[in-house]
């Protein structure tokens, strides 16, 4: 899926590793999910599948939400109606 509204473009940017889950080195891959309704609307952000380490679910969740925000009221719709998974790594590089 690509996606070339403001929702892709945050997106791409990777929200923060947690500090304490940076400490611990923990790693995963989180899987979130939301809606698009019919008149361009994100709904329903959540989580699809666990990273396993909930520090790095909430941290990826509130980067969702942070994009959902910084997407509402562009024009056009960030995307056609429909349920979207995105993936997350997290990593230690």
């Amino acid at each position: 899926m690509v996606m070339s509204s403001t929702l892709g473009t945050c997106f791409k940017r990777p929200p923060a590793y947690p500090s304490d889950a940076l400490r611990k080195e923990l790693t995963g891959r989180t899987l979130l999910v939301f809606s698009v309704s019919p008149e361009g609307k994100i709904q329903s952000p959540g989580l699809l599948r666990s990273s396993g380490h909930p520090a790095l679910d909430q941290a990826a969740l509130a980067h969702l939400s942070m994009c959902i925000a910084m997407q509402e009221g562009q024009s056009p719709p960030p995307l056609p109606p429909g349920r979207y998974a995105l993936p997350h790594v997290w990593r230690i590089e």
